[in-house]
């Protein structure tokens, strides 16, 4: 039996050594969980295996290998998939686009009110700068700071990340993940967004995600993600039964 225990351990590498269908499972697995989002509102794709739309909010769900998401392919490993990529609520984007507008009529009101030259070109002027302080100020930096907050979940792990010029990433395996809970206020549920809390095996333990789109659906495809992690990571009977054949075959070669 002891040298059984290695192949325990590595299951998935056993698997794919003995049988080669490690690749097919796992794109089983990942169409079951979109099959699951399917009943949540989510459009099943045909075929099983590729990229399922959920309507508004920048939410992608996609199964088997590919990657399409504007985030760095390198901090993904060799085996690992996007399964989710969110950005924060689109009403971080509300105060943004008002401070735009505002500045925007503000610069108008000023060309057709204000007569032209001496004092009226000088305040013109002057409204033209602080409208443009402003609207970078207000506008233009939280929507740098909203398009480079990310909230990836993958089939290994929860990876968060944020920061313009310094970056700031944490990444949460879901080997570690212990529960998780969502909660919505009364606006929150209107605009459907809401917050996640992950609490996790580690030093920083609880992980909080703020403004999260449909948290509802996230949460629930966080465990799926989970479940569907242990899934692959342990033996059932029938597994273990063919991992035993397997070995005899090979010791009666």
């Amino acid at each position: 039996m002891p040298p059984l225990a290695p192949a325990i351990l590595h299951f998935g590498r056993v698997k794919e050594v003995l049988k080669g269908h490690d690749g097919d499972r796992k794109c089983k697995i990942a169409g079951a969980g979109a099959g699951a989002g399917a009943g949540a509102g989510v459009d099943e794709p045909r075929g099983g295996c590729g990229a399922v739309a959920v309507g508004g909010y920048g939410l992608r769900v996609r199964s088997c290998e590919e990657v399409s998401v504007a985030f760095p392919e390198d901090v993904l490993t060799e085996d690992e998939h996007v399964v989710l990529h969110l950005h924060p609520h689109w009403k971080a984007l509300i105060r943004p686009v008002a401070v735009l507008v505002l500045a925007i009529a503000a610069v108008v009101a000023g060309v057709l009110f204000l007569p032209s030259g001496g004092s009226g070109s000088v305040t013109l002027a002057v409204i033209g700068g602080l409208a443009l302080l402003a609207v970078m100020i207000l506008a233009v930096w939280p929507y740098v700071s909203w398009r480079t907050t990310h909230y990836l979940f993958t089939n290994e792990r929860v990876l968060l990340q944020h920061g313009v010029f310094a970056r700031e990433r944490r990444d949460i395996p879901l080997s570690r993940v212990n529960d998780h809970s969502m909660s919505q206020q009364f606006v929150g549920r209107v605009l459907g967004y809401g917050t996640l809390t992950i609490e996790s095996a580690g030093e920083r333990g609880q992980s909080v995600l703020h403004d999260v789109p449909k948290v509802d659906r996230v949460q629930t495809k966080l465990y799926e993600l989970v479940e569907a992690f242990h899934d692959r990571h342990s033996l059932g009977d029938g597994e273990l039964r063919e991992i035993l054949g397997e070995r005899d075959k090979s010791a009666g070669a």
